[in-house]
């Protein structure tokens, strides 16, 4: 349904929040959601009167913890994909990657942490 469609997308702002953007003024985020289910070209050479199938609201929230876990996984593999790079201007400055040692460190760092606190 177009209503959860719109709650799903929305979703991704959390996927991203999770991984500690503010999602700033200027961040341009844009999130969709689409579905092909109910394909109306199938549908256009039924009868004009035509059901719908969806899930209730309430079968949902796996589907939209799905999409936050999702989002967050796909930054954390940007970062980790991510290379060192020079910046846009010629200013000889280098835009440094993430140091995937240390970032598995920090990782199993708060791994352990919230097994501690489990």
């Amino acid at each position: 349904m177009p209503s959860q469609l719109r709650r799903l997308a929305k979703r991704a702002s959390i996927g991203i929040g999770r991984n500690g953007t503010p999602g700033g003024n200027n961040s341009g985020d844009i999130f969709l959601a689409i579905s092909t289910a109910n394909d109306r070209t199938r549908q256009a050479s039924m009868t004009p009167i035509q059901n719908m199938e969806f899930i209730a609201d309430e079968g949902c929230d796996a589907f939209y913890l799905a999409a936050v876990e999702a989002i967050e996984e796909a930054v954390v593999n940007a970062l980790v994909a991510a290379e060192d790079m020079a910046t846009f201007k010629p200013s000889g400055r280098l835009c440094k990657a993430i140091d995937h040692t240390e970032l598995a460190r920090l990782f199993r760092k708060v791994s352990a942490l919230n097994e501690f606190m489990t």
